[in-house]
């Protein structure tokens, strides 16, 4: 009731606009810049206009300012907010998957495929895994990717992502290893969405390693069928 108490009343803007801050700070550990919060609602970079202008006094007050970046005051309050701003019940995370699709699309459509700073956004958003601090294994997709309760809906934020970003190579890679791994789709796709994946950084050993693991699968199938007949 903390956070549904500041977020009532809150215009359809603004809250949008809270749940892109909510989505990156309970999935990842980087902001928002305030030049994109106030590009999103139509105005400059450069506008003097402030945080409390843009989300009004009240929802402001969930909101932490970090030079020139904002997230919500904790990745707890930011999950509360979600839950209230994604149809107000446990299974917010059923509108995870369009939120994020929503964001990627207007954040390519301000900056560009090619801004650093959305490649470090979605990179931590999309990429980024978490270790198991038990095992010390490394889980196959990032936080949010995982909080998406549908694989397809999953799967849709990799193919977005390679439409609009389509030289960034972990994007290609983490599509093709969701393309086995979680879809269980054909072999000859993903493998050439992991020889894209190489090809833009033909230097990087991870990802000829996932392009290894995908062929390997590929001819162990193969072989047990050979066996099968």
């Amino acid at each position: 009731r903390y956070v549904s108490a500041y977020l009532e009343g809150a215009p359809y803007g603004v809250q949008k606009l809270l749940r892109y801050i909510a989505m990156v700070t309970r999935f990842s550990q980087v902001g928002i810049e305030e030049a994109l919060l106030r590009q999103f609602v139509g105005l400059r970079a450069t506008s003097s206009s402030t945080v409390e202008e843009l989300l009004g006094n009240q929802a402001s007050r969930l909101i932490l300012s970090i030079g020139k970046h904002v997230r919500a005051l904790h990745p707890l309050i930011a999950e509360e907010m979600l839950k209230e701003l994604l149809g107000g019940s446990e299974n917010w995370r059923d509108g995870l998957k369009d939120l994020a699709l929503d964001f990627i699309k207007e954040c390519v459509g301000i900056l560009g495929p090619e801004s650093e700073y959305l490649d470090k956004l979605f990179t931590s958003l999309f990429i980024r895994r978490d270790e198991w601090l038990t095992l010390g294994l490394r889980r196959n997709f990032s936080e949010l990717i995982r909080a998406v309760p549908t694989k397809t809906g999953q799967h849709q934020i990799f193919q977005l992502l390679t439409e609009l970003c389509p030289n960034q190579p972990h994007f290609w890679n983490h599509l093709g290893r969701h393309h086995i791994y979680e879809m269980q789709h054909d072999y000859e796709t993903a493998d050439t969405y992991l020889k894209r994946a190489v090809a833009l950084a033909p230097f990087d050993s991870f990802h000829h390693h996932s392009l290894g693991m995908v062929l390997r699968f590929w001819v162990r199938d193969q072989l047990r069928e050979m066996l099968r007949n």
